[in-house]
Order: C-alpha cells, then structure tokens, then sequence
C-alpha cells in the first residue's frame, strides 16, 4: 500500500508476491536472554542494518540471529502481522559498496542448514509467487497508468479503475 501501488507504474516495477519457505535456529544466547525463539528485530534498508550499533550491540553478542517484531495493528490494520530481519552477509554495508572481504569478516547468518551457530541461523527457499496483476485485476499496467488510472491513492484510501486496494485501514477488509 504505501511503497507500491500509489505509483503508477508499481514502484520498482514490481510484479509479483515471492513466497518463501524461511528455517530458523538462533544461536542459544537469543534464548537465555530473550526468553523466546527470536532475536531483537533490526531494520535492513538496502542490505545494510540501519539500526545504530548492529555489530556490537547485536551481532557479537547474538551472533547472526533472525529478528521479529510484531506490526502496531492499531496502525496497519493486518492482525497477526510480524516483521523479520534476516542477517545477510556484511550487514554493515549497503549492496552496491559489499566487498569480500566484508563478507567474510562479517559472514551473516545464511547457510544450507541451519544449526544454531553464530553465522548458521537461517534459510529461505522459494515456495511459489503471486502475479500483483492476479491479485488486483489490473490485466496491464503499463495500458492502465496511460488511462490516467491509479490502483491506489494515498489521500482517498481508494484506487482508480481499480478497488482491490482500496480501505487499508479496514481490518475485516485486511482478512479477506
């Protein structure tokens, strides 16, 4: 709703809704201090952690551990929504400026098969996608932003030749 669809063309172009399938083991120490299966949620803007400190206040003591936060319903309107962070490698750089030699001093928590280790906590395989012209019927982008129409506006909280994104803050709407 917000980064999107209130453009015309979809911002990044995009097209579709990934899924995946995402393994998880955080490292024992997010257990014992946290007294749950994750680790504190940190905020990832173009492959870099964003969040002041990542490294020392994080990833040494944490290693690489997948992060949750549960969304501010009060907010979004999307029950039971979380957000996760998930430490790639040299999370402390953005991915134009990654280098080898980050990647190897600061490994991330990607592997094949996670276990637990400090750079071992997670892995993500693809589990199928979603077309957003699917979902919100909008048959061709690039024909419906040259009819001057919008999937969805900000300021009316409604879209234009198209409804499917329309009334964000509804929650009963959101479940659908």
């Amino acid at each position: 709703h917000n980064e999107v669809v209130p453009f015309c063309p979809r911002h990044y172009d995009i097209s579709r809704v990934l899924r995946y399938n995402v393994t998880v083991f955080n490292p024992p120490s997010v257990y014992n201090v946290r007294q749950g299966q994750f680790g504190h949620f940190v905020q990832f803007d173009s492959g870099m952690c964003t969040v002041p400190n990542c490294k020392s206040d994080w990833w040494d003591k944490f290693g690489y551990a997948v992060g949750c936060q549960m969304q501010d319903v009060t907010t979004w309107k999307y029950e039971d929504s979380y957000w996760y962070s998930l430490p790639g490698k040299c999370p402390s750089m953005l991915w134009s400026n990654k280098t080898l030699e980050c990647e190897q001093q600061e490994p991330g928590g990607f592997c094949a098969s996670p276990n637990g280790d400090d750079n071992c906590t997670w892995h993500v395989q693809p589990a199928g996608e979603v077309a957003v012209n699917e979902l919100s019927g909008v048959r061709n982008i690039t024909a419906f932003c040259a009819a001057g129409h919008k999937e969805y506006d900000l300021k009316t909280d409604r879209g234009d030749g198209c409804d499917f994104w329309d009334h964000k803050f509804n929650a009963t709407r959101n479940k659908e």
